[in-house]
């Protein structure tokens, strides 16, 4: 599984910082509900705080986590890829977070115009894509969102190369 929960551990690191409502996002004009939305909910939480939100099966928030100003992004992509690589390794994988996800980093490269992660980190994020839709498309538990999915992925690629990512 090329090692991805190390990989991951070592690209976005989790560090001390727990956003505050200043350090959530940027207030440009854009994407206004969803940003009152994430601070509603990100602040005063850790990447810890996330993971264990995410396991307990409650609401995801990534519409709100793509608008974040980057440190916050970076920070919370952790949780997000760790459950995703959980998820990917269940017996019952939840179809719904993952397709969730796909359109989310499709969303994040669409606001930001590319990638707003590192090199290193984007092509981390690239094979763990690749790798989500080969394991939702030759996995008969991925019954009912293995062509969202999909569709969502392709839609993150197209959107990456469409700013030479």
């Amino acid at each position: 599984m090329n090692n991805f929960p190390g990989r991951i551990k070592s690209q976005f690191k989790v560090s001390h910082f727990v956003p505050d409502k200043t350090s959530l996002v940027e207030w440009d004009g854009f994407d206004e509900l969803e940003k009152k939305q994430a601070i509603k909910f990100f602040a005063g939480k850790n990447s810890g705080h996330l993971l264990a939100h995410l396991r307990r099966g409650e609401a995801y928030f990534l519409e709100e986590w793509t608008v974040l100003k980057l440190e916050a992004l970076i920070h919370y992509a952790r949780a997000y890829f760790d459950y995703l690589i959980e998820q990917l390794q269940s017996d019952v994988p939840d179809e719904e977070f993952i397709f969730f996800l796909m359109g989310a980093l499709y969303q994040m490269i669409y606001i930001h115009k590319g990638s707003p992660f590192s090199r290193a980190q984007t092509d981390l994020i690239k094979e763990l894509v690749h790798y989500t839709l080969k394991k939702s498309e030759h996995n008969p538990l991925f019954e009912y969102f293995k062509h969202d999915i999909h569709n969502s992925a392709q839609e993150f690629f197209a959107e990456l190369n469409k700013y030479g990512d």
